[in-house]
């Protein structure tokens, strides 16, 4: 009984997830509003705005995914940690810098929120992966104002990160947002 039970349940959430597949819509958005920020002391963080498609507005947001392009140059052993706080003050790539337009140095930027992360032991990899469904839906439910995200770069590891071209991507892309929605 107990065998049957569990075939039944295996089977009910494979059609299930079948089901969720089909309805499901994947949409791409390149990041093309962006800027690079230093304290000329070694210290870098990366802005990033999103804008996000119309049709989000009316969907369930099921995942959110940002991929950025990277040339990490680490040693096989290392560990790099990126991370990524929601801002929270508006900004324009054509007029920002360490020490502006913020209230404070460095960025204005949600402290109180769960740093977004991507960390990686493997020197080879050349892509960053940062998980935004949390963040994308405080901003959908007005949590949270949407003016972006910061990219904390560590001291440790700055002049050994850089970004790269985003293939089949515009050329002023610095990567892709990946949203999943119903």
């Amino acid at each position: 009984m107990f065998k049957r039970y569990l075939l039944l349940t295996m089977l009910m959430a494979s059609i299930c997830a079948f089901c969720l597949d089909l309805s499901a819509e994947e949409i791409q958005v390149p990041i093309t509003s962006h800027a690079l920020i230093t304290n000329g002391l070694g210290q870098s963080r990366i802005l990033v705005n999103i804008s996000l498609p119309p049709q989000v507005n009316d969907s369930n947001l099921v995942f959110a995914e940002l991929l950025i392009p990277i040339t990490p140059q680490m040693t096989a052993d290392s560990i790099l940690r990126i991370d990524c706080y929601p801002v929270t003050s508006a900004w324009n790539p054509q007029n920002v810098a360490w020490s502006g337009p913020w209230q404070r140095a460095g960025g204005d930027y949600d402290t109180t929120a769960s740093p977004i992360l991507f960390a990686t032991t493997n020197a080879a990899s050349d892509k960053a992966y940062f998980d935004l469904t949390r963040v994308i839906k405080s901003w959908l439910g007005n949590i949270r104002q949407n003016h972006g995200l910061i990219f904390m770069i560590p001291n440790n590891i700055s002049s050994r990160f850089g970004l790269r071209a985003a293939p089949n991507l515009p050329t002023n892309a610095i990567g892709t947002l990946k949203i999943v929605v119903l």
